[in-house]
Parts: C-alpha cells; structure tokens; sequence
C-alpha cells in the first residue's frame, strides 16, 4: 500500500527517497528482496519494522510496493528544526530555570536525577562544560555520516533541558532545569539542520532504546503524510506512549491560526508545546 501523501506526489518529482515499513518478522526476507533490486538502503530500523532507500523512481516505488512483505511505502520527508531565537530574544538558561521554576522543584527533591530524558535534534557539542559526560550518537549517515553539532541547536536544547551548572565567561551562571542523565542523538544536520522521517524514527528508536523516558523533539515538518494513524512519525509516538514514554514535541512556528501545528507535534499523544 501507498501512503495516501506519496501517491498524491508519486509523479512530482523524478525520484524521491522512500521509507518502507514491513512486517517485522520478515524485514531480512524483505532486505534480500530490496538488494536483489540493486536499490541503496540508507538506514534500517528492524525493532520497529522500517528501512529507507535512496531516492528511487515512481516505477521503483511501484515495484518495491508490491514486494511481499511489505505493509506501506511512506514518503521520507525533509525535517527542520525550529529555529533558535534571534540575538534579541536569546536568554540563558538561568532564566529557563526562573520561568519553570526549577529551584522550587529541586526544593521539593524533584531533580530529574534517575529519569533519562532522550533529544532527537542536531546533536550536541560533547566538549561543551554544561554537556561533557552526556551519551550521543548519530542517525545520520547519508550522504556522509555526522556526529557533533555544528548548528547550535541541539546543544542549547540539551543544555537547557539538563545542562551542568557552568559559571559562563560573561558571568553568568548558568545551569539546565535537571539533572537528568541525557541520550543525544543527532538526527538533523547537513549544516542547515535538515533531515529525513528515517532518520528521526531511527533516532527515536535509538532514545527508546538507551533507555530515555522522556524524549525532546524540537523539529517537524508542516505536513503529517496521511494524516496520524498513518503518518510512521505520529504512530511511532503514539507505540512508545503506550509503553510509558513521555513525548514533549514542538508545535513549530507557523501559529496562532489552526490546523498550523507541525508534525509529529500534531500527535494527540504528545505533549506539544
């Protein structure tokens, strides 16, 4: 079957990279079948059924549907970050700790110390004061693999979400509002801060499996493919919800008006902000 938003687009372009979701038990079956075809695997998720190709053609995208085993072709669609605030608007962590008011929680014993707290974004600087110690990893491989964050914005959510207290050069003390052990992983890059569905599934899965209970995703896309109880980002959410994991997604920067939040923020099981 095809995602309802890549059949509508199967003839836009001359080629386009797919994710292909398959029944689990038969993704190796279904991988031989794909090599057969000589076609370019660029990331697989086995645990939850999904691989991605290099872009291929409609008339691939055809044959590759109809292959046994295979559940639906989904478009690998292009995620952003949202974007950091302009020089006018940035402030330290310091004050995220005020506005959230973290030193009452810490008070109260709620540190976050014992709850991982996964990031899906562009990485983060591992040299970093308030990062060293962090774990990190990529999902980034194609065209060339990534690790480090060479955008910032991976860096600024780690550090805020539970970075280490650091005395800045400028003089201010700045500290994450947790303590929270953190898995980075990079799943956005390619110096802009783009990358595809396949790569934030396969970093989600990678959060999942470090062992985060709640996982960051400050990126998106304007459009849900097929709507949430097809589009794989949305349903992926919606699978870990229902296995105890906290989801907090941005909303992106398209509002106030409706139907403006982005995907997989749009999920209902998320808490989007």
């Amino acid at each position: 079957m095809l995602n309802p938003y890549l059949e509508k687009r199967l003839f836009a372009l001359p080629v386009q990279p797919i994710l292909v979701e398959v029944d689990v038990a038969r993704i190796n079956e279904v991988l031989g079948n794909i090599t057969g075809l000589k076609l370019n695997v660029t990331g697989t998720i086995p645990s939850f059924g999904f691989f991605a190709l290099a872009p291929v053609s409609p008339e691939t995208i055809k044959k590759v549907n109809a292959l046994k085993g295979v559940r639906m072709v989904h478009a690998d669609q292009v995620k952003t970050i949202f974007q950091l605030p302009t020089a006018a608007e940035w402030f330290p962590t310091s004050q995220s700790r005020l506005m959230l008011e973290a030193e009452e929680a810490l008070k109260q014993g709620f540190t976050g110390e014992g709850v991982t707290v996964g990031v899906t974004d562009t990485g983060i600087d591992p040299t970093h004061p308030q990062l060293v110690g962090q774990e990190w990893y990529t999902s980034i491989s194609w065209p060339i693999r990534e690790f480090i964050d060479e955008n910032g914005h991976g860096s600024h959510v780690a550090s805020t979400i539970a970075g280490k207290l650091y005395n800045s050069p400028m003089g201010i003390a700045v500290e994450g509002v947790s303590r929270s052990p953190l898995v980075s992983v990079k799943c956005l890059g390619r110096g802009i801060g783009t990358g595809f569905t396949s790569e934030i599934l396969n970093a989600i899965a990678i959060c999942y499996n470090k062992g985060s209970q709640i996982i960051s995703m400050s990126l998106g896309s304007e459009e849900c493919q097929g709507g949430c109880e097809i589009c794989p980002e949305c349903r992926m959410v919606k699978s870990l919800t229902q296995r105890g994991v906290i989801f907090v997604i941005a909303a992106g920067n398209s509002g106030p008006q409706e139907n403006t939040i982005g995907c997989p923020g749009c999920s209902p099981h998320a808490i989007t902000v």
